[in-house]
């Protein structure tokens, strides 16, 4: 596994593009309609952008396997990340994806741990090599890396189907989100964090569509 450059961006953009294309938690950002591979081709360019800046990417070594990894303490607002969310806006669905995004970021946010955190965004294979334990190994270069760099492996996840694979891999889930579909947040529990109980669940009150308002501020 290496640290992917600036000069990776095309390859790993279009690699996240085939691994989510029909991925449901996608379209919680962008819309469906034709433009559908143009605003996911934007949506991952900003995540690399973005990651690139406040986090890293990694490749596997063949490039068969990517991660975008954000180290959230980093973030913060800057002339770079800025332009990154206009080229975001004018590349997909509009403000509508930048404010989703920042929304479920919020969420996330708040029900995660404390301590720095490992937090992966996107991570995928091949799809023509899949089932071949390349994202097996490649999951496991990373809970390396993230105890090397002393970080909770935090990770979010829609399909249910993930969920035995990232328990055998030493994952448990410590939140449901509700957003309109289920997202699993889970964390690696070789660390020394106490997660609230499994079972609990966040859901949106119905007469507030702004998930803010259960967790007070603004998005």
């Amino acid at each position: 596994m290496r640290a992917a450059q600036k000069t990776d961006k095309a390859f790993v953009v279009d690699l996240l593009v085939q691994c989510f294309y029909n991925n449901r938690n996608i379209f919680y950002f962008i819309d469906r309609g034709e433009q559908k591979p143009h605003h996911m081709k934007a949506l991952m360019s900003y995540a690399f952008d973005y990651c690139l800046a406040f986090g890293n990417v990694f490749l596997s070594e063949d490039k068969s396997a990517c991660a975008l990894v954000l180290y959230p303490e980093r973030k913060m607002i800057c002339v770079e990340s800025l332009w990154q969310q206009l080229n975001l806006v004018l590349g997909s669905s509009g403000f509508k994806c930048i404010r989703k995004i920042a929304v479920l970021q919020k969420i996330v946010r708040q029900v995660q741990p404390a301590d720095q955190k490992f937090h992966v965004w996107f991570m995928g294979v091949r799809p023509d090599l899949q089932g071949r334990g390349i994202g097996s190994n490649f999951l496991k270069q990373l809970i390396a890396a993230s105890k090397q760099q002393e970080r909770i492996f935090c990770l979010e996840t829609s399909d249910s189907r993930h969920i035995p694979w990232l328990q055998k891999h030493g994952f448990g889930i410590y939140r449901q989100l509700d957003v309109g579909h289920l997202v699993y947040c889970l964390f690696h529990k070789d660390v020394l964090w106490e997660a609230p109980p499994f079972y609990n669940r966040w859901k949106r009150p119905p007469e507030n569509p702004n998930p803010s308002y259960y967790f007070g501020g603004s998005a």
